[in-house]
């Protein structure tokens, strides 16, 4: 959704089109807090791993050290990138 919102975000331009996005600024944020809430789960549920069982859950066949950075970045991604492509809507 945060995609497509980015793509036609020019269109925020236009008055009409501005007052129903503005109608539905509350569901885009609760949205976003819902993407926190599943990132927190998935690291909660890799630190129970990790404590359990001494690592987490990785790729098939992915080293430990470079899965591990693997699976940080992609956890990082998951809560910045729905941030950064808000904040760029705020800013138009």
């Amino acid at each position: 959704m945060y995609k497509l919102i980015h793509i036609f975000g020019s269109l925020l331009d236009r008055p009409i089109i501005h007052h129903d996005f503005e109608n539905n600024y509350s569901i885009i944020l609760e949205q976003i807090e819902h993407e926190m809430d599943d990132a927190k789960q998935i690291f909660d549920h890799q630190m129970d791993l990790l404590e359990e069982q001494g690592s987490i859950q990785l790729d098939r066949n992915m080293p430990k050290v470079s899965g591990s950075l693997m699976w940080a970045e992609e956890l990082k991604q998951r809560y910045t990138q729905p941030i950064e492509q808000f904040r760029t809507l705020e800013d138009q």
